[in-house]
């Protein structure tokens, strides 16, 4: 499933500090948010998801640290790749002040994407981070938020 997306990216967000799964998951949807924005402008939501900012974001909670980041495995459309390696990280740090965003483009062999892969979910089966991962379509408005959004009726 992971090597049929074909993401593009592999990122590291994270908090360095206690941070809850609630509120990680909450920081990674406004930062979703924000990329979306400031690439496809205000009206980003009304767009299909395969024309947005998409990711898998696995949380890890030990291995190097006590503290909460995720790993992400991300894709969006090429002609925003640019923009979005300029936007990354500081809207990151804008939204977690002690934070840090690392973005590496992943390589176009399918042994990179294995190895990313791999890393990115070396602690899945550890302290409930399986049953916490983070699919990015999760934080779409629903189809009937989206229609009353076209219709100007969204409260």
């Amino acid at each position: 499933m992971l090597l049929d997306i074909e993401p593009q990216w592999h990122i590291t967000a994270n908090f360095n500090r206690e941070t809850s799964l609630r509120t990680g998951s909450a920081k990674l949807k406004t930062w979703a948010s924000f990329i979306d924005r400031k690439l496809f402008g205000r009206n980003y939501y009304k767009k299909p998801n395969d024309q947005r900012l998409f990711f898998f974001a696995f949380p890890e909670i030990g291995s190097e640290s006590e503290f909460l980041h995720y790993h992400l495995l991300a894709k969006l459309p090429e002609t925003r790749h640019q923009k979005f390696t300029e936007l990354a990280e500081q809207i990151w740090l804008d939204e977690v002040k002690t934070g840090s965003l690392y973005v590496q483009r992943i390589g176009n062999d399918e042994s990179d994407l294995q190895r990313v892969i791999s890393y990115d979910l070396k602690d899945i089966w550890k302290r409930g981070n399986y049953d916490n991962f983070i699919i990015s379509s999760e934080f779409a408005p629903s189809p009937s938020e989206t229609s009353r959004a076209q219709q100007g009726t969204v409260q």
